[in-house]
């Protein structure tokens, strides 16, 4: 039977999927419940790992340590930072990385991790193309590199500042940790995004108005996917 491992940071993330996939029971770990659903031939495990690397971190080593997925995928909404991005806007993750791991120092670039040997993350491929089939004919998309931080972006010169350093598609405060964690576990992993603001002065306003509505689309394209699989 493959096992696929699901993980949203919030409830809008992963409620629909939820609903969508019939949980059979809930097995709370720590302080992470973990919704098992039967769907088809396969074992569903969804998660809320909270917001943030470390909250994300830690419920993806939990997922893998308990549920031995074949696959992880990490579903949510993001900030664009690229310019040819805009809300609403569907990111598949060619690879993610932490922006905000900074060194330099000691002679590291801005978001490698010490001592780590690879920092930016390949997602795995096979998902990759699942997801870009999954695509819904109406939906714009792209596919390039996610990045994280423990911040939500809220200032155009921050925003102009990761474009610049890091070529992202958008940001988020998640993947790139659970691209970590799935890279010393050998587990193959995807992050798609569905941009819910522009990561400028504007952002607190376009995240309330479309968080929902990016979360659905983010969503609806897993179940596709999970079909596909």
């Amino acid at each position: 039977m493959i096992k696929i491992g699901i993980i949203g940071a919030m409830d809008e993330e992963i409620h629909l999927l939820i609903q969508k996939l019939h949980k059979n029971k809930t097995k709370i770990i720590g302080n992470f419940n973990f919704f098992i659903c039967d769907f088809e031939d396969m074992e569903i495990i969804i998660a809320k790992s909270g917001i943030g690397k470390v909250n994300s971190a830690v419920g993806t080593q939990l997922m893998i340590s308990n549920f031995s997925p074949d696959y992880i995928i990490n579903t949510g909404i993001a900030g664009s930072i690229s310019k040819d991005v805009n809300v609403l806007d569907i990111i598949i993750a060619s690879e993610t990385m932490q922006y905000d791991v900074d060194v330099r120092n000691f002679g590291y670039k801005l978001g490698e991790i010490p001592q780590m040997g690879k920092y930016i993350f390949d997602t795995d491929k096979k998902l990759l193309e699942y997801a870009k089939d999954s695509i819904n004919n109406k939906d714009t998309f792209k596919v390039g590199r996610i990045i994280s931080g423990d911040k939500f972006i809220s200032k155009k010169n921050t925003k102009l500042f990761l474009e610049r350093e890091f070529s992202a598609l958008c940001a988020d405060m998640e993947s790139g940790s659970i691209g970590q964690v799935c890279y010393i576990n050998k587990v193959p992993y995807i992050a798609i995004r569905c941009i819910s603001d522009n990561a400028d002065e504007s952002s607190g306003i376009n995240y309330e108005e479309f968080k929902f509505e990016a979360a659905k689309k983010s969503a609806d394209l897993i179940m596709k996917m999970i079909n596909k699989i």
